[in-house]
C-alpha cells in the first residue's frame, strides 16, 4: 500500500521540482532584439525663453536626439498642444528615422513666439512616432513702459568728434533698473571704435515712474563712411523678471 502511494505520487513531485529549479524570467515573454526597454529619444523637457517686450518676435530651437548606437526611432509628428498661445512651430520634414541606419541622429525643431499682451504664456511640443515625448514651453511678455532715445549725429568731417546726450524715460507705473548697458557695431569691425559710449548713469540705477535718465554718447571721426552701433540697456521690472531695449546710434564721417 505505501508503495502503490509512492508510485501514484512521483510524476507530482517531479513536476514541482522542476517549476522551484526553474529561473522566474523564463516564464516571461521575451523582448524582441532591437527593441529597447527604454526610449532613447532625448528632448528637454522643458524650455523657457525667458521675458520679453510686446510685438518682439523671438526665435528659437529645440533639439530631438536618439543617443542609442543600435536603435533607431522613427518621428511621424511634431505639434504644438494648443498652438494659440503666441508660439508656432515650424516642423523638419517627416517622418524622419532617427538612429542606426537612419537618416541622422537628430532633428531641430524652430519655433517662434510673439505677443502683444502682457501675461505669462505655456504650451507644449508634442512628438510622437515609434515613442511620445514632450517639451513644455513657456515666456512671458512685460507691458514695457521704457523709452531709449536714438541718436543720430548726422555728418562730421574726419578726424572731429560729435557729442549728443540722450534719454531712458520710464512712462510705466513701477520703477525699473537699469542693469547694463552694452554697445555693438553694426555696418562693420569699425563702428563701434567710432562711438565712445560716456554713460552718465551710474548702473545699476533705479528710474521711478514718471522719471528720466540721461545717457552720453561721443561720436569720434575716426572711419570715414556710414556708421551704425546699437546700445543694449537690459532693464528689471521688479518682480517681473528682465527686458532688453536698444538705443541705435548712426552717424557718417566725411573726409
Amino acid at each position: 500500500m505505501k508503495r502503490l502511494f509512492f508510485t501514484a505520487a512521483l510524476p507530482a513531485l517531479i513536476a514541482l521540482l522542476v517549476l522551484a529549479c526553474s529561473s522566474p524570467t523564463d516564464a516571461l515573454p521575451s523582448r524582441k532584439e532591437n527593441t529597447p526597454l527604454l526610449s532613447p529619444i532625448h528632448v528637454e523637457k522643458s524650455k523657457d525663453i525667458g521675458v520679453l517686450p510686446p510685438n518682439a518676435p523671438h526665435t528659437f530651437t529645440v533639439e530631438i536626439q536618439n543617443s542609442s548606437t543600435t536603435d533607431s526611432v522613427t518621428i511621424t509628428d511634431i505639434r504644438l498642444k494648443d498652438g494659440a498661445q503666441g508660439f508656432q512651430l515650424i516642423p523638419p520634414a517627416l517622418p524622419v528615422r532617427l538612429g542606426q541606419q537612419g537618416q541622422t541622429d537628430r532633428i531641430t525643431v524652430t519655433v517662434m513666439f510673439n505677443s502683444t499682451a502682457s501675461g505669462t504664456y505655456h504650451d507644449k511640443i508634442i512628438i510622437n512616432g515609434d515613442t511620445s515625448l514632450f517639451c513644455e514651453l513657456t515666456a512671458a511678455i512685460i507691458d514695457n513702459a521704457i523709452t531709449v532715445d536714438d541718436i543720430d549725429f548726422g555728418t562730421i568731417l574726419y578726424g572731429n568728434k560729435r557729442d549728443i546726450k540722450a534719454n531712458i524715460t520710464n512712462n510705466g507705473d513701477e520703477p525699473v533698473t537699469v542693469l547694463s548697458a552694452t554697445m555693438q557695431g553694426v555696418v562693420n569691425e569699425n563702428s563701434i571704435e567710432n562711438f565712445l559710449h560716456l554713460s552718465l548713469l551710474m548702473l545699476p540705477i533705479q528710474i521711478n515712474p514718471g522719471e528720466s535718465r540721461q545717457f552720453w554718447v561721443v561720436f569720434n571721426g575716426a572711419y570715414p563712411g556710414e556708421n551704425n552701433a546699437t546700445i543694449e540697456f537690459q532693464m528689471e521690472y521688479a518682480g517681473s523678471g528682465t527686458v532688453d531695449n536698444i538705443s541705435v546710434l548712426t552717424g557718417t564721417v566725411e573726409r
